[in-house]
């Protein structure tokens, strides 16, 4: 895969984070309308990253927010239902709206793309994204999308 592609990422900044079910996405640069999967015009970022395999925010050496803090309950509303497909239940829901979104905007400096796919991903503040390919069967990691330009990388080996 062409690193190039992920460049354009580049000096933008992160400007919002969340989750539909376990999948993690993040939006880039400026707020942008297009049309949704319904035909309804949504407001989102002109740049995508879509993440269906492990990764990690690290501030400082310190892991501030991991894929498997979505499968966690929030401590203090801990119960027996615990629904971690519900937004707002999870561990996730309550540390990305306290840590990340505290940090928010996050410019990128440099992204890394590994020869299986593994993407580092370096912002200011001493906050970096790690995500790291961690399957042997060809199926959809992680997505990086242009919606000005409607281009899709994706990474499936």
């Amino acid at each position: 895969m062409n690193l190039e592609i992920l460049k354009e990422l580049e000096n933008k900044e992160l400007i919002s984070i969340g989750r539909a079910s376990d999948l993690l996405w993040l939006q880039f640069d400026e707020l942008i309308t297009i049309k949704n999967y319904k035909g309804m015009d949504i407001k989102k970022g002109s740049m995508g990253l879509n993440i269906q395999c492990t990764w990690r925010f690290i501030k400082k050496d310190k892991i501030i927010l991991g894929n498997n803090d979505i499968y966690m309950p929030i401590k203090e509303n801990f119960h027996d239902e615990f629904d971690w497909s519900k937004i707002g239940e999870s561990a996730f829901d309550e540390k990305s709206k306290k840590i990340i979104q505290d940090l928010l905007p996050l410019t990128i400096s440099t992204i890394l793309l590994s020869k299986t796919g593994d993407l580092k991903i370096i912002f200011d503040k001493e906050v970096v994204l790690e995500v790291i390919v961690n399957g042997a069967v060809k199926t959809e990691f992680w997505r990086f999308i242009n919606y000005k330009t409607d281009k899709h990388i994706v990474w499936q080996e």
